[in-house]
């Protein structure tokens, strides 16, 4: 094989258009020959290490196995990821929802005590209105508590998308 033959298997090769006896001769070329020139000094030592295999028998689903296998390791990834996120937002809800909690009873109980129905004499209409307000109340707190917990979903998730961005 001349230089020119040689230099044109090279660039097929690495365009990935030999076929495997086009290989086996640029291997066999760069075993035999004494090139001491830089120009084939880093194929020399590619095709002296370069092992072709023959009459190997592959499986026909390895690729079936290698891609469920990455398949498997995305979806591990993510749920580690989808795990941390997850606990972090549930903090960040039961955070909220105690900060809430104190502070409505702050602002309820501020300046009386609270009443309990048993120990007052009040008549059913009065006990209802109690209730209602009550209920209202809370209806108020739970109202603020969706809007924060929006909030902080927003913030969460990012969060999660700056951490997934790393």
């Amino acid at each position: 094989m001349n230089i020119t033959e040689i230099k044109t298997l090279v660039e097929k090769f690495y365009q990935g258009e030999t076929t495997l006896e086009e290989e086996k001769l640029l291997q066999k070329y760069f075993a035999d020959s004494n090139i001491e020139t830089e120009d084939f000094a880093a194929e020399k030592y590619l095709f002296n290490k370069l092992n072709f295999a023959e009459n190997v028998d592959i499986p026909s689903d390895l690729i079936n196995k290698i891609v469920a296998k990455i398949d498997d390791e995305n979806k591990q990834n993510t749920a580690v990821r989808f795990m941390s996120f997850a606990k972090l937002r549930t903090m960040s809800i039961a955070a909220c929802l105690a900060l809430l909690i104190w502070a409505t009873a702050m602002i309820l109980f501020k300046n009386e005590p609270p009443k309990f129905i048993a120990n007052v004499s009040t008549s059913e209409t009065e006990i209802i209105e109690m209730l209602e307000h009550s209920f209202s109340k809370i209806s108020d707190v739970v109202d603020d508590a969706v809007v924060l917990l929006d909030i902080t979903n927003e913030q969460v998730c990012e969060l999660n998308e700056a951490l997934g961005n790393l």
